[in-house]
Formats: C-alpha cells, sequence, structure tokens
C-alpha cells in the first residue's frame, strides 16, 4: 500500500530554486510490467530516477538536492522513509543516495507553519525528465556523473520503446518465442556510453551491465557480470541467463 507522510521541500542545486516533492511513508512497488532493461509499465512507484529539470534550464536529480524542509501530512503521526523505499523509488541509483546519506549527514528544519496552512505557498513539483526530451539534456553535456548515468539509463529504456510494441504483439501470436532484435546505431552508442559510465563507477551494477552487454550482442561479458550479481536479483538475473542461454540478445518482459 502507498502512504505519503508529507511534502519535502527541496532546494536544486543549479540555482537554488525550492521545489516540493512527495514524501512517502511506504511504496507499493507493483506494475503490469517488468523488463530486463529495468523498465516497467503501469507502475504504482516513481521509474524515472528524480530526474528534474529546473525552470532556469538545469537539471538535477531531486534525490541529491538538498532537503530544507519538511510538511507533514499528520502531524500526530510522521513516518520516515525506510532505506528500503528511497532504493526501490529511485531504481538503480538509490543504493548510491542510501549510503551518501549516510557519509553527509544534512540538518532538516521544519518549514514556517504558514507553508503547512496555506497550500497555494507551497512551491511547485519539478518537471519531470522524460521522452525525447532526454536527448536534448544529453546534448546539454551535463558534467554531473550520477545524473549523466540517469539521463543516459532513461534513454536507453525510452529508446527500447518501440521494440516493447513489438514484442507484446508478437507475444500475443506466439507464446513461446521472441520477436527479431536488432540494436539501432543510436541505441547502440547510448548503450555503450552508458556501460562505460557505469564501469567507472564507484558502486558498479553487475545486473545492468550484464543487462547492457546481453543486449549489445557481448553474451561472454554479459555472463561475467552476471556471474557477480547479488543474491536479491536472483530472478532478474535466472531470466537474464536463460536468454542467454537461448542465443537470445533482445529485452524480455518477466514478473516477480
Amino acid at each position: 500500500m502507498t502512504r505519503i507522510a508529507g511534502t519535502n521541500i527541496i532546494k536544486a542545486p543549479c540555482c537554488g530554486a525550492l521545489y516540493s516533492t512527495t514524501a512517502f511513508a511506504s511504496i507499493n512497488f507493483m506494475a503490469g510490467e517488468h523488463w530486463t532493461d529495468g523498465a516497467t509499465e503501469n507502475s504504482l512507484s516513481q521509474s524515472d530516477g528524480g530526474l528534474r529539470r529546473c525552470t532556469c534550464g538545469g537539471y538535477f536529480l531531486s534525490g541529491y538536492a538538498e532537503r530544507v524542509g519538511f510538511i507533514p501530512k499528520n502531524t500526530d503521526h510522521q513516518e520516515e522513509q525506510t532505506e528500503y523505499s528511497i532504493s526501490r523509488i529511485f531504481g538503480k541509483i538509490g543504493k548510491l543516495l542510501i549510503a551518501e546519506d549516510k557519509a553527509k549527514p544534512q540538518t532538516i528544519r521544519k518549514l514556517p507553519s504558514q507553508w503547512a496552512a496555506n497550500e497555494t505557498v507551497i512551491p511547485p513539483m519539478a518537471k519531470s525528465v522524460t521522452g525525447a526530451a532526454i536527448a536534448e539534456l544529453l546534448d546539454s553535456k551535463p558534467q554531473n556523473k550520477n545524473l549523466l548515468i540517469q539521463a543516459r539509463r532513461l534513454y536507453w529504456q525510452y529508446l527500447n520503446n518501440q521494440f516493447r510494441d513489438k514484442y507484446r504483439a508478437h507475444r500475443e501470436i506466439h507464446k513461446d518465442s521472441f520477436p527479431s532484435y536488432a540494436p539501432s546505431a543510436a541505441q547502440m552508442d547510448n548503450m555503450t556510453l552508458l556501460a562505460a559510465l557505469l564501469e567507472d563507477h564507484d558502486m558498479v551494477d553487475e545486473l545492468e551491465l550484464g543487462e547492457l552487454y546481453r543486449e549489445m550482442g557481448q553474451p561472454l561479458k554479459a555472463r561475467a557480470k552476471l556471474a557477480k550479481a547479488d543474491e536479491e536479483d536472483r530472478k532478474l538475473c535466472e531470466m537474464q541467463l536463460s536468454l542467454l542461454e537461448m542465443g537470445y540478445s533482445g529485452l524480455a518482459r518477466f514478473k516477480y
């Protein structure tokens, strides 16, 4: 069940503009579809990793923005996010957010009471960056590595959307086979750059790298990465290994 604890007020790192974000006490992570590239369809939770565009034209990750205040939904019963919910809400980057938050404690101050009393003065929510708009972000050549990783991750999933439609149509008729998959030059370029960024990151996600190499048609690299995957990712890892056994490099839909 999804429960809202209140509203977080965050400060954009680019210009200091204030924005509001929903503070969840608990999250329902069910989705209509789960895909091996990490994408979900009809999900009940946030799946964009907190990638936002500021009114100044800059971009930022909401999970890295300074939290300057909190407006509780119910002052008699205030609930905080758990590490598990943070990890799931922000997807692949969630574990890194938890690690960094522990490393540098923040001072949280409660907002003036009039903010909670008068909803019209609560800062707006920042605009999500999705779909074709991600290409514009990438063209701006952001220097923040974590932001760039999340942008390329979302772009990877976005470029796979056309194949998702093909996959659904194929599986409606052919229940036991998969449609042919041939990534475009743009897809290969983005996956190659994303893999390089992830390989050079302090917290390597072996499962995600395994999927990238599998979709790029590099099964040996994919197997090497999947062999190091965490036990908690066993369900997806087994799906990826079975696809490798079949010699199939396309993304696939699966159930948890």
